[in-house]
């Protein structure tokens, strides 16, 4: 399926934006067509047992695509961006080898940041960008602020019918606790007071909802950093989109 007359030809499709603008719908449609696997680039689905909570695409969802680098760790362990990278690389070679399409998709931005720019990690933190080892073709996903918003506080009511609550229930009793690195994240650390007898059901998931658009806001803001080099889209267009992914691959004008 690597299309280009070229040993040094490594495509990789990227696909980043804010949550709730059909990512994750869009990447299972264009590895289906190119013959491709889903690299997860999302900094909660790695969590094993974490599932509604961080809106982990369903089995029946995936479309017989095999998806990389979700449910790999335990939700006390920390996951580095670092780390991230090294083990994204290893899965886009393995695709590679196997004459298949690595397809990077999330919207955990720093850990995109990190392949797309080969980011070499230093000592305090620093970060220095390196020659790119592989040939990006990167789409942003993108809704309208208030489409968007309604999805995410309608994906937020699935969420509760789909049994968040219990989920948290059960990793609460398997030793788990509001202070555990998973339980950190947005889906999870609003329901503490809740649990904790604090607060009611209703105000912990109004601010689950709030506590989401204030963070797709902020991907919003961070995937514009890359308006230079990427197809900006609506993630419903797929026929617009597979056209650019084609003219990569097989170097069409």
């Amino acid at each position: 399926m690597v299309q280009k007359n070229s040993l040094n030809f490594k495509p990789v499709v990227v696909i980043g934006g804010a949550t709730a603008t059909g990512k994750s719908g869009l990447a299972v449609l264009l590895a289906k067509k190119f013959n491709g696997e889903i690299i997860s680039a999302d900094s909660m689905q790695i969590y094993k047992g974490f599932d509604v909570g961080t809106a982990k695409i369903p089995k029946k969802e995936m479309g017989g695509i095999t998806h990389h680098l979700i449910d790999i760790a335990s939700g006390n362990d920390s996951y580095s961006v670092g780390k991230f990278k090294q083990d994204a690389e290893e899965k886009i070679d393995e695709i590679l080898n196997k004459g298949k399409i690595p397809i990077v998709v999330g919207g955990t931005g720093l850990y995109l940041n990190s392949i797309v720019f080969n980011y070499e990690f230093g000592g305090k933190g620093e970060t220095k960008k390196q020659a790119p080892k592989y040939d990006f073709i990167c789409f942003v996903a993108e809704k309208p602020r208030e489409e968007m918003y309604n999805k995410i506080n309608k994906r937020v009511d699935l969420m509760i019918k789909n049994g968040l609550l219990d989920e948290i229930k059960n990793l609460l009793n398997k030793g788990f606790t509001f202070e555990s690195c998973a339980f950190r994240a947005i889906g999870y650390k609003e329901f503490k007071n809740y649990f904790n007898g604090v607060e009611s059901l209703d105000v912990c998931i109004e601010e689950l909802k709030k506590n989401t658009r204030h963070y797709a806001k902020r991907q919003v803001t961070w995937f514009k950093q890359w308006k230079d080099f990427a197809h900006f889209v609506d993630a419903s267009s797929f026929n617009e989109i597979a056209e650019k992914v084609e003219r990569f691959l097989y170097g069409k004008n």
